[in-house]
């Protein structure tokens, strides 16, 4: 199956949270614009967690989130969820070493859906992804004032551990099939 083929399965899933559907899917080229969308409807807060600075709204910074559109199934994979035509999160991982045995992972969420368990889908749903492309660890960084991220990371992976360093929590999380096995059951 091509990358075009694959990145077009959606996969419904149901948020029992919030009672909503949300489909997940490979992100796609044409992805960027709706990327940018969501970029704009991301608060101050979100953004400073995500970029690690105070990033402005801006065209500028919204290139930075539109960049994910632009995934090519190897070295970088994206997630995305989408409610409606709209983009509301975003999971992506980058194969940091060139055995590819790790890749850093990243998970966006618009303000409204977080906290509603759609981090977590998304998270299992690159777990996966990294899986079959024989990925063994996943990392992620962290600002230490942003709990959920680390509880995202700590709660999804049964392994995984953290590390504080000078305001940044480093987040290896060591991989096994039958643990992304279970996280579908």
């Amino acid at each position: 199956m091509s990358v075009t083929q694959r990145s077009a399965i959606l996969q419904p899933v149901l948020l029992p949270r919030v009672n909503a559907l949300v489909l997940l899917r490979l992100a796609q080229p044409d992805d960027d614009e709706r990327l940018r969308r969501m970029f704009f409807r991301l608060s101050a807060v979100t953004r400073y967690q995500w970029f690690f600075i105070g990033a402005p709204g801006t065209p500028q910074w919204a290139e930075r989130v539109a960049a994910l559109a632009a995934a090519d199934e190897d070295e970088r994979v994206t997630v995305v969820a989408l409610m409606g035509d709209e983009i509301v999160g975003v999971a992506h991982l980058d194969r940091t070493r060139s055995d590819g045995r790790h890749a850093e992972i990243g998970v966006l969420l618009e303000d409204a859906w977080q906290g509603r368990g759609l981090g977590s889908l998304l998270a299992r749903r690159l777990a996966t992804e990294a899986m079959q492309r024989q990925t063994l660890t996943l990392t992620a960084r962290t600002l230490a004032e942003n709990h959920s991220a680390l509880r995202l990371m700590l709660s999804t992976f049964i392994a995984a551990h953290a590390h504080y360093d000078q305001g940044e929590y480093d987040i290896v999380a060591p991989l096994a099939a039958w643990e992304i096995m279970s996280m579908w059951e």
